[in-house]
């Protein structure tokens, strides 16, 4: 059994978090300033650019959006897999849209009393087919965001349903995206526009992670990315944050510069702080077997030795398979590796309520499954903290 170095993501979904507030308060902001003779923004009118700070989620969430993508578009191959993933991403993004826009409008009425029927189009088709001038967003206006969110995802569809090996795939989804974003030729375009190349580099930064490259300068990009943000809150920025500038692509590539990349800096730093609570480690286990290996052993000794030191600390053991068979065949394959290393550890004495066996398939690949070297350790067990 040999250790590799930990891989947790737990970090992303605090900077999702954060994300998610910065939207919020920029909305928040814009909802006030629309509203009726009386609404006031109380102390978000403390310093001017901090009004309009919180645009910059929508460039952290796209960051994160292609370091998630290219993070799990490995579990999908050729056309059924791109069918799968298109399927996947449109029911979780579209239809709860469209029903928040639904609940929402009675609201949005209330603050503007008349919204123009490219609003109700853009609602619909996401992608602005009906280009008034200036863009006029969805009834919930955050939905501007999910027309750069699907072309993104129908990029990775195309890149997971063509013939490049899985390997290859991040390469070629960065390449796209950075092209998309950089080669902006076309005004008033989502598809070629330079916030697309946000997506691309969360693809680089997650190709940096994956390659364990980032762990010797992850503080340094964690701090210079939060130092360049923070600067920009306090002393303002060189371009228009308005989501009607971001669409038409008018001063996008200032935006990715001044907030794409610091944030880009920041999810690469994130995604190696050590704050993790997982042991991965492979045990030559051998395609189609559960049973542990003789070579397991003085792994699972030391496992158990810290359990009986710390009586109050409980553990999962999550299991993993490379794709070779059928999702459910794997998942059911790599519960039974999780079971295999509960019975070893409860055979040295380890209570069985302190452990918890789950098998998660052929999901979240750690390495190629196109070579064997990759395959092997994909087929692995992660000890995680509870």
């Amino acid at each position: 059994m040999s250790y590799t170095a930990p891989r947790h993501l737990e970090s992303l979904q605090v900077l999702r978090g954060i994300a998610a507030s910065l939207v919020v308060m920029v909305h928040a902001i814009n909802v006030i300033d629309l509203a009726p003779k009386g609404w006031h923004r109380g102390w978000l009118n403390t310093a001017a650019s901090l009004n309009e700070f919180g645009a910059t989620g929508v460039d952290l969430f796209f960051v994160i959006s292609g370091f998630v993508m290219a993070f799990t578009m490995g579990r999908f191959n050729g056309l059924s897999g791109a069918r799968r993933f298109a399927a996947r991403r449109f029911w979780r993004v579209v239809p709860p849209f469209w029903f928040a826009c639904l609940l929402f409008i009675p609201f949005s009425r209330m603050i503007v009393s008349h919204l123009p029927a490219a609003s109700y189009v853009n609602a619909v088709t996401f992608v602005p087919v009906w280009h008034s001038h200036p863009y006029s967003p969805p009834p919930l206006a955050i939905g501007w965001t999910l027309a750069f969110e699907l072309v993104f995802y129908a990029i990775v569809s195309t890149v997971i349903a063509s013939r490049v090996t899985t390997g290859r795939r991040v390469y070629v989804l960065a390449i796209v995206t950075i092209f998309a974003g950089v080669g902006s030729l076309w005004p008033r375009s989502i598809i070629f526009n330079p916030m697309m190349a946000e997506f691309g580099l969360g693809v680089v930064v997650y190709m940096v992670w994956r390659r364990g490259i980032s762990r010797f300068f992850h503080c340094t990009a964690l701090s210079t990315g939060a130092a360049a943000l923070l600067a920009s809150a306090i002393f303002g920025w060189i371009f228009d944050a308005r989501l009607e500038m971001a669409v038409a692509g008018v001063g996008g590539d200032m935006r990715v510069i001044c907030w794409g990349v610091p944030w880009a800096l920041v999810v690469l730093g994130a995604a190696d702080v050590a704050i993790s609570r997982k042991v991965v480690y492979s045990a030559g286990i051998p395609t189609n077997k559960a049973n542990m290996l003789p070579a397991s052993q003085p792994q699972i000794d030391e496992v158990a030795t810290l359990l009986g030191k710390e009586p109050t600390l409980k553990l999962a053991i999550n299991g993993y398979t490379d794709d070779t068979g059928s999702s459910a065949h794997n998942r059911s394959l790599s519960e039974a590796r999780a079971m295999s290393v509960v019975a070893a550890l409860v055979a040295r004495v380890i209570a069985p309520d302190r452990l918890q066996a789950k098998g998660f398939g052929d999901s979240h690949p750690v390495a190629d499954n196109d070579t064997d070297k990759g395959k092997a350790k994909n087929r692995r067990a992660e000890l995680v903290r509870l």
